[in-house]
């Protein structure tokens, strides 16, 4: 629960001890947590990653419950059996009638998918896991079972009940959660763009939503239908139509909440992040008040895509993401989320979204995991009353009929928090306390290893009142009744902490050993770029975590550069410090601690740009967009104007929206281009402005040029926030903005328009 006042500290020395109130006998909510644990498979995962991740590998050791099917966009353009269609691994041209395949469903083969704008393509090498594999992995885990998205995009309702039929009362597998397509709202999505030419709008949705539920109930009228599967903060527009043209036939809403959609966001506003469900919610339950009043609580609300950050960034596999999904998770049974599928299962080095990510030929766990290990081992199913008067802090308490469970997460790198329990008369004979810290896991930034991964530990803990939650790190403390349970606490109901193989819980580090300090550095760097640093503290001889907290790390740095210590103490075993160099040379850091030292030189590089030519136009470049008619000439890229209005927002006059292959984004420091303007151009004080774009933030301004008539510039244009390069692996489109408070005439020729490369990155 987000804190109900706000913290403020005493002094520079002493810290103000912090409340937590726990009321146990104040049920907020009671669900099976487990349903708040799903998660997403693609078509084009590996089937033996898969059966091995939900059995003996580390999400089997999870109270998963809903695993969604078969994977986001491939959703519309799967189809599910390919029965009578594909022959040898080859689809047979004869089977196709436009718009649909003819699929024969008096068997079963695995299925293939269609192209996004050409429905008459059919390929098979996308679909690694079949639609029957699927659901005979998920049907052997404990608890997990199957959400499927049918195909509302290239696909038919008959295709839709065929697999409710083929599912349940064939198999028997039971699946109860059936969705209505994947953002369809979406231009990316297939089947955004209709048979017969025109776009997806809500109205239309709402069309295709009855006719798909009614085929599918007519076979299983158990089964839950929802929809529309898409962002509601931007797409809003989709919920409220389909409520009130559709609504007697959705038993759920499906949304998708990625909580922020920067990679630059600093990280306390990632944090705030948690706060962002509330006002979803509370604009749920205004729409179903006011289209469906009568099914109020009936209809569910499942987040059937989630996660921290929309961007694949540097924070994927880091224990940020353990800390932030564990409170996630009370944030959403809080605000009354009924089932929840995180997207998604696997991940490469790619800082992708992964729950696992690939490492020395198999997955590992990463933070995410150990937010839902907490969730699944550490917490109850009966959300109850609690608060704390610290923002920096962020509590969610759990009973079951034996136990109270107290989860408290520390944002803050810096500040140690005194906290006083208020349980408000809870008895308890005894407890555990576990914890999540970059001692049980850490990921090094320097070699993209997670090298600490053992998971929360938990120790024995005597019952007090007065407990203290240092920086960057969660604790979870149960505190144990026998029966009879306190008077006036009702049973819980839902599912039990029943056992589960618990192979988290025990950290690499051990009492009794002597500590050493060690850098996490890299050897090269570049003169004009910071650096991310950490100090640990390992046993020695080792490089397993020290067990103990060590206390203040003093850091320093020669040939004038600075150090911005983040983490001041060595808590978990760690403490992060930024290095920023005065230019090229060699920089020695030096750390103390508690009577230890060490110390790394790292050598900062120049950096002498590349340049690589992307667009020679002499062609029109794919993907290229514009609000005029761009033509090529003589080996350039012209556009005409003729007294054109370019005041905002029409000052957007060209742009490239896929960057070629061969292009090694990760480098890109900057853009350089030719650009011509005729004689008779007017006006003389026009300026044209370029921008970058990346999916880790959507606007990279490199610059603007005045515009000379008759005379051709030559222009190189580095990126001037250094922070815009942390994210130019995700870029994906160049923008040219013309700038003029009056009408331009004239002619403007581009050419040669290509990329300043940095250094390549040494380790």
């Amino acid at each position: 629960m987000r804190p109900l006042l706000t913290f403020l500290a005493t002094t520079a020395v002493t810290v103000q001890a912090t409340t937590v109130s726990v009321d146990a006998n104040k049920a907020i909510a009671t669900v099976d947590r487990a349903k708040l644990l799903g998660i997403n498979i693609a078509i084009y995962n590996n089937p033996a990653d898969f059966a091995w991740a939900m059995t003996d590998g580390p999400l089997g050791d999870l109270r998963i419950g809903l695993v969604r099917m078969p994977g986001g966009s491939q959703s519309d353009r799967f189809y599910w059996n390919g029965n009578g269609v594909i022959e040898s691994g080859k689809a047979d041209p004869m089977k196709y009638k436009a718009p649909f395949w003819q699929v024969d469903y008096s068997a079963y083969k695995p299925g293939f998918c269609v192209d996004n704008l050409d429905w008459s393509k059919a390929e098979t090498g996308i679909v690694q896991i079949d639609a029957k594999t699927m659901h005979e992995i998920t049907a052997k885990h404990p608890t997990a079972r199957n959400l499927v998205t049918v195909n509302a995009g290239t696909g038919t309702p008959a295709m839709a009940a065929e697999w409710v039929r083929w599912a349940n009362i064939e198999n028997g597998w039971n699946v109860k959660y059936w969705e209505i397509g994947n953002e369809l709202n979406g231009e990316w999505e297939a089947g955004h763009i209709r048979p017969d030419g025109s776009k997806m709008t809500a109205e239309k949705y709402a069309e295709i939503f009855i006719e798909f539920a009614k085929a599918m109930k007519a076979v299983d009228p158990t089964i839950k239908i929802g929809g529309p599967s898409c962002d509601i903060r931007h797409h809003e527009d989709y919920f409220e139509p389909l409520l009130k043209l559709a609504g007697e036939h959705v038993d759920f809403l499906s949304l998708h909440f990625y909580s922020l959609r920067s990679s630059l966001a600093p990280e306390h506003e990632l944090f705030q992040g948690l706060e962002n469900l509330k006002p979803v919610t509370d604009r749920l339950d205004e729409l179903v008040k006011k289209h469906q009043p009568a099914r109020f609580g009936e209809i569910e609300y499942s987040i059937t895509e989630w996660n921290s950050k929309l961007p694949k960034d540097q924070d994927a596999y880091r224990l940020f993401n353990g800390l932030w999904f564990a409170s996630w998770i009370g944030e959403m049974i809080e605000c009354g989320i009924d089932s929840a599928t995180v997207w998604d299962m696997f991940s490469g080095d790619d800082n992708g979204h992964g729950m696992l990510v690939e490492q020395d030929g198999t997955y590992v766990p990463t933070g995410r995991t150990w937010g839902f290990w907490l969730w699944s081992h550490c917490m109850a199913d009966t959300l109850v009353e609690s608060s704390v008067d610290n923002n920096l802090l962020h509590v969610h308490a759990t009973r079951d009929d034996d136990n109270l469970y107290v989860m408290i997460m520390n944002e803050s790198r810096t500040e140690s928090f005194p906290v006083e329990l208020n349980l408000n008369g809870f008895k308890a004979t005894g407890g555990t306390v576990t914890t999540l810290s970059s001692r049980e896991y850490f990921r090094n930034p320097v070699t993209h290893r997670t090298e600490w991964n053992s998971g929360p530990s938990t120790e024995p803990w005597k019952v007090s009142n007065k407990v203290t939650i240092p920086p960057y790190c969660l604790k979870v403390y149960q505190l144990s009744t026998n029966p009879p349970r306190p008077a006036g606490t009702p049973p819980t109901e839902g599912v039990k902490n029943s056992p589960l193989p618990r192979r988290g819980g025990r950290s690499n580090a051990t009492d009794g050993e002597s500590p050493s300090l060690n850098f996490v550095l890299p050897n090269t760097g570049f003169g004009d770029l910071e650096v991310e640093g950490w100090v640990r503290a390992v046993n020695k001889g080792t490089t397993d975590p020290f067990a103990k907290d060590l206390g203040k790390v003093k850091l320093s740095a020669d040939n004038g550069a600075i150090i911005e210590q983040i983490e001041p103490e060595l808590s978990g075993a760690t403490a992060k410090f930024i290095l920023k160099p005065n230019g090229p040379g060699n920089v020695t850091v030096t750390a103390e601690c508690d009577g230890l030292q060490t110390e790394q030189t790292i050598d900062f590089k120049p950096v002498e740009f590349e340049e690589l030519i992307a667009w020679p136009f002499d062609e029109m470049p794919k993907a290229s967009e514009s609000r005029l008619v761009p033509t090529i000439g003589n080996g350039r890229l012209q556009i005409a104007f003729k007294n054109e209005n370019v005041a905002p927002p029409n000052n957007h006059i060209f742009a490239i929206k896929e960057y070629p292959r061969s292009v090694p984004k990760e480098r890109i420091g900057g853009i350089f281009f030719n650009v011509e303007v005729s004689k008779h151009w007017k006006p003389a004080g026009a300026k044209l402005q370029v921008v970058l774009q990346s999916h880790g933030a959507y606007w990279i301004p490199c610059g603007e040029i005045s515009l000379v008539p008759a005379k051709e510039q030559v222009v190189r244009l580095e990126i001037p926030n250094e922070q815009f390069l942390r994210v130019m692996d995700q870029g994906f489109a160049v923008l040219f903005l013309l700038n003029s408070n009056e009408p331009v005439s004239g002619t403007l020729e581009l050419d040669n328009l290509g990329f300043l490369l940095r250094p390549r990155i040494q380790s």
